[in-house]
């Protein structure tokens, strides 16, 4: 077997711009011409392609896979680690859950349920609605403390890329994109993940089963956290 790791944009060899100026639609697409270009060496059997997606590659391997058989290509497998196949509003609310369950010395947990309230508001105004973040804070003073207190989000940036390129994300039905994917399915979640919960991993071994049985494979690893490193507690992981 030949293991390739196709970089993103201005990572390692790779030209272009870098990811605090990527969107999202613009990087799935790098990844496909990456692909494409890379199958057509004679030294690889582009009849037996797997496609390993990690973290956020979590959420683009089904795209690209889909791409690639759409352009002839036979893939024998997608497998994923570190993300699932919730909406992205949800998954962005996950982080933010997490983020505040793990803080016991910060948060009060009586004070989660209002403050999720709060930052379900944010989200669907930045993510669904397309709304600048720094324009949401200027709407009430609730959201302007809600805004300060986002995890990862920075000036023009969240979690080191543009807002369009999570909202464009949020745009996508990754679900659907994994239930007509014709090819066989792992998905491993890690007991410690630091950022996505277990159901958005399994929904998609679930719902691949459903529709093609003995198609989809889940495997969950104990004590691993999200870069597949090993902890002895969830608090340990997130720290």
């Amino acid at each position: 077997m030949t293991l390739v790791r196709v970089e993103r944009s201005s990572d390692g060899d790779s030209l272009g711009p870098a990811c605090d100026e990527l969107d999202y639609d613009t990087e799935v697409a790098h990844y496909v011409e990456a692909f494409d270009s890379l199958l057509k060496d004679k030294r690889l059997i582009a009849s037996k392609v797997y496609i390993y997606g990690a973290s956020l590659g979590s959420t683009t391997a089904p795209l690209v896979a889909h791409a690639l058989q759409d352009k002839g290509y036979n893939i024998a497998g997608v497998a994923i680690q570190g993300g699932g196949a919730e909406t992205y509003y949800q998954r962005m609310l996950t982080f933010d859950r997490l983020y505040l369950e793990r803080r016991p010395n910060d948060v009060n947990p009586a004070d989660i349920h209002d403050e999720m309230i709060r930052r379900a508001k944010f989200h669907y105004e930045y993510l669904t609605l397309g709304r600048d973040p720094d324009d949401i804070a200027q709407d009430s003073a609730e959201m302007a403390v809600t805004h300060a207190d986002i995890r990862g989000l920075g000036d023009g940036e969240h979690y080191g890329r543009p807002y369009s390129w999570h909202q464009q994300a949020a745009k996508l039905n990754f679900l659907a994109a994994w239930n007509t994917l014709d090819a066989p399915v792992l998905v491993i979640y890690n007991e410690f993940e630091q950022f996505k919960m277990r159901y958005g991993h399994k929904v998609i071994a679930d719902m691949v089963k459903h529709r093609n049985p003995g198609t989809a494979t889940f495997v969950e690893q104990e004590n691993m956290g999200h870069s597949n490193n090993r902890f002895a507690t969830v608090e340990d992981a997130y720290v």
